[in-house]
């Protein structure tokens, strides 16, 4: 109320009775408005501009190269190339399959695989249940709450005629399993057991090993604009959250891996999060 009163008595009302330097005449008023008009569109914009260019020199580069590998279809990646290939080893390979939260391990799986001379390829889809999709069509598999959308049961069915390649050259090959593991996701815990059972015996059939790893953090905001805007700091998550939240879900995971010997369960929360917080940033990576 305060600043009302003082805006009113030593701004507007000078200005409405042409007591105010400026709009003592009608062209001063004109050319003063806009003025004030003009600063008040480029201001905001300047700001605009700068935390854009800040974003784009200090958090993009942050991301992965291999972003543009979770739409296939778009960016012409369907077939293997960089940066969706991780590495050109000889003595093996390995998938990694799975959705945006998958594609965050790339960097990781690129290492590793170069450090033991083996071929990897991230094969992950955003905004696609990839491990699940039945293969051929949607009824392969009972149904749930997910229906399929054709580039995504197509581009699971080539990963198959991929893996089904790599087997029959006589080489290791294994495949690393990442999703956005969430029973409101699947709807019901059973759903997520069936579904992966299902898929985890056709790789095993198959004769590959399979990695299945647990949930990360889910955090409730989008990082690189949190970090950007209030800091590292801010955008933190309390482990014992993360660790409730995915609780139910790494049960059910567990109890597919442990029945299966060439199957294993890597739970990251040790990688994410200390004693106490799940951080946003890890190595200088998002």
């Amino acid at each position: 109320y305060g600043l009302a009163y003082l805006s009113t008595r030593y701004i507007e009302t000078p200005i409405r009775h042409k007591r105010f330097g400026p709009f003592l005449t009608a062209r001063g008023s004109l050319l003063s408005g806009l003025i004030l008009i003009l600063v008040s569109v480029a201001s905001p914009t300047g700001l605009w501009i700068a935390a854009r260019s800040e974003f784009r020199t200090t958090y993009a580069p942050l991301k992965s190269p291999t972003t543009v590998c979770l739409d296939p279809f778009l960016n012409n990646k369907v077939e293997p190339s960089a940066p969706c290939i991780l590495a050109r080893g000889t003595a093996g390979s390995v998938f990694l399959i799975g959705d945006s939260h998958g594609d965050q391990w790339s960097p990781a799986v690129a290492e590793w695989a170069r450090g033991v001379n083996i071929y990897a390829i991230d094969r992950s889809i955003i905004d696609c249940d990839l491990v699940f999709t039945p293969e051929a069509n949607e009824d392969a598999i009972p149904s749930s709450t997910f229906r399929f959308r054709p580039d995504c049961v197509a581009f699971s069915n080539l990963i198959l005629k991929e893996i089904h390649t790599a087997v029959s050259g006589n080489k290791p090959v294994g495949v690393v399993l990442s999703e956005y593991w969430s029973l409101m996701r699947y709807g019901a815990g059973d759903i997520l057991l069936q579904k992966l059972e299902s898929r985890v015996k056709l790789l095993v059939r198959m004769g590959v090993r399979v990695l299945i790893i647990g949930p990360n953090p889910i955090f409730p905001f989008d990082v690189p604009s949190c970090i950007a805007r209030r800091g590292e700091e801010f955008c933190r998550l309390p482990r014992e959250q993360h660790e409730a939240a995915t609780e139910a879900v790494n049960k059910i995971l567990q109890s597919v891996a442990v029945e299966r010997s060439n199957v294993e369960l890597w739970n990251p929360t040790s990688q994410f999060c200390d004693e106490s917080w799940s951080y946003p940033i890890k190595g200088g990576s998002l």
